[in-house]
């Protein structure tokens, strides 16, 4: 339900300097096959990683699924959300990360 919000958000600010990155754990999907799948029903213009051995997960202790972790051109984590993240909470986790719209 999120991945439309994501792609616009993308389309908003890549130019700005946000770099969308998902990654789909392995736990969600266990093939690059139906990633792909997904990335063509969408058409998305990011890259989506497959966590197949869980690396990512525990590299930034994710609880739950979905979650959003807003990271600024530094590396410094300014935000995490978990769970279902609403259009308003993703403006306001970009606006953490990308200069222009402070």
């Amino acid at each position: 339900m999120e991945f439309p919000e994501l792609i616009r958000i993308h389309s908003a600010y890549a130019a700005d300097g946000l770099y969308v990155l998902a990654v789909n754990g392995r736990d969600q999907e266990t093939s690059t096959k139906e990633v792909q799948r997904f990335v063509d029903h969408f058409i998305v213009p990011f890259p989506i990683a497959l966590d197949t051995r869980g690396s990512v997960r525990r590299a930034y202790r994710l609880e739950g699924q979905p979650t959003t972790v807003f990271v600024d051109a530094e590396g410094m984590i300014r935000r995490m959300h978990t769970g279902r993240i609403t259009p308003s909470e993703l403006e306001e986790g970009v606006a953490l990360i990308v200069p222009r719209i402070h």
